[in-house]
């Protein structure tokens, strides 16, 4: 008896939970699922079929604030380059990208488009001080890269331009608190964007951290904020 019990659990644990759900949660996990493309980021074998689907792996309250600002004439510097490189060109007017591992640097490389200047930095040194490289200062500063993001905290506060923001992902790490303790240190506003991101299970936090003159456009004059994912609300409550 012990073991048909068993056997029977087994079987209900394996089967998908979405499966007992009433129908109002079960649009709801179907929005996150496939709506945000959540299942498929599970995929190892899984790559973007459309420019909309390509984004940065933070998370989906994140993507959903940031995609409502008009971003067309900012610049930006990213620690740590990927899809969401593809990403920032195609919605800022520039962006210069840093990253520290070389073969991953060669598959980068072929996907951005002109307006990037992505670099390799090999060493320690050269990969936090790459912001300092020219004379230009940034309207945002993304901090994503492997190891050294306390360091490269340090050196961007100097190059983030007035009214701009600094992006931490993974704020809720709590190695990286004293990140966080720094720029609030410096007087930027931290904002946490908690919730889930592609490839994970997990609840995770990416932060922004704003100057008190932020002055970020929003890109939808006729809604705010524009919701992506569902339908937008239009009742007088």
């Amino acid at each position: 008896m012990k073991t048909i019990i068993r056997l029977v659990k087994t079987i209900l644990d394996s089967i998908p939970r979405v499966m007992f759900l009433n129908k109002k949660s079960y649009i709801s996990t179907n929005r996150i699922l496939k709506g945000y493309k959540h299942a498929n980021s599970f995929n190892k074998n899984y790559r973007p079929q459309r420019e909309d689907d390509i984004m940065p792996w933070m998370t989906y309250p994140f993507l959903d604030y940031i995609k409502n600002l008009d971003l067309h004439d900012k610049t930006i510097f990213e620690y740590g380059s990927g899809y969401s490189t593809v990403f920032w060109a195609k919605n800022a007017k520039s962006i210069v990208s840093v990253e520290n591992d070389e073969r991953w640097y060669q598959k980068v490389k072929e996907m951005v488009p002109i307006n990037t200047k992505l670099l390799l930095r090999n060493s320690k040194e050269a990969f936090i001080s790459s912001v300092n490289e020219n004379n230009d200062n940034y309207d945002i500063i993304i901090l994503d890269g492997y190891g050294f993001r306390y360091e490269c905290a340090q050196d961007s506060i100097e190059k983030l331009n007035e009214g701009g923001m600094i992006i931490l992902d993974d704020a809720d790490n709590l190695y990286y608190k004293r990140i966080c303790d720094f720029l609030k240190g410096r007087d930027l506003i931290q904002i946490d964007c908690i919730g889930l991101k592609p490839f994970s299970c997990n609840i995770l936090s990416t932060s922004i951290f704003i100057r008190r003159n932020f002055n970020f456009r929003q890109k939808y004059a006729e809604v705010q904020p524009k919701m992506f994912i569902g339908d937008q609300r239009n009742y007088i409550a």
